[in-house]
């Protein structure tokens, strides 16, 4: 029952991320910026237990849950303000 949920709580923070991102495409803002980075990293965060499960039934998973967890370790690096290295 939790996997449902994780996995429906992931999608939801992933399309509401990803909207907010589009959003502050148009509107540049920094709260929405940083909520747009905080609600895909938690999106992606549900998804990795998820993945982890179900990959003690399917080998096959145990890729796609190290391709996760290689994006959720490389996304701050990924993220990081670039505007603040330039002198």
């Amino acid at each position: 029952m939790w996997m449902s949920w994780f996995f429906v709580m992931s999608l939801l923070a992933v399309m509401v991320g990803i909207l907010l991102g589009m959003y502050e495409r148009l509107r540049p803002s920094v709260a929405l910026k940083r909520a747009f980075h905080v609600l895909v990293l938690a999106g992606a965060g549900l998804m990795l237990p998820v993945l982890v499960v179900a990959g003690l039934d399917e080998p096959v998973n145990w890729f796609l849950a190290a391709l996760l967890a290689g994006m959720l370790a490389l996304t701050p690096w990924m993220l990081r303000d670039k505007s603040r290295s330039r002198s």
